[in-house]
């Protein structure tokens, strides 16, 4: 998890998908905080961090999750995003972005 940096500047700046996902659990699961424990697979070290919940963050990300469920249940695809760099090793990005897999724009 890059123990010195989360050492130094806790989960929220050092790993913020980590921070997301926990966000998540604890809107979810009507937790106020967590007990975040991370292990340095270098040195056997552990770092313990009490995390509190974000609410408007956990909330949107729930919300998220939940909007693009839906698009894929209705069988559409999601909006693309604007940076065709993001695609790269997308397993999808054949049949949804072509033009990266052809090189061709149009």
């Amino acid at each position: 998890m890059g123990s010195e940096s989360l050492t130094v500047r806790g989960l929220r700046q050092a790993k913020p998908e980590y921070f997301a996902q926990v966000q998540i659990y604890l809107s979810q699961l009507g937790l106020q905080a967590c007990l975040l424990t991370a292990l340095n697979k270098d040195s056997a070290g552990l770092y313990h961090e009490l995390v509190g919940i974000a609410p408007v963050l956990g909330q949107r990300l729930v919300d998220r999750g939940i909007d693009i469920a839906n698009i894929t249940d209705s069988g559409a695809l999601p909006a693309r995003t604007a940076n065709p760099g993001h695609c790269r090793g997308c397993a999808w990005a054949a049949p949804c972005r072509p033009e990266i897999i052809t090189g061709d724009p149009g």
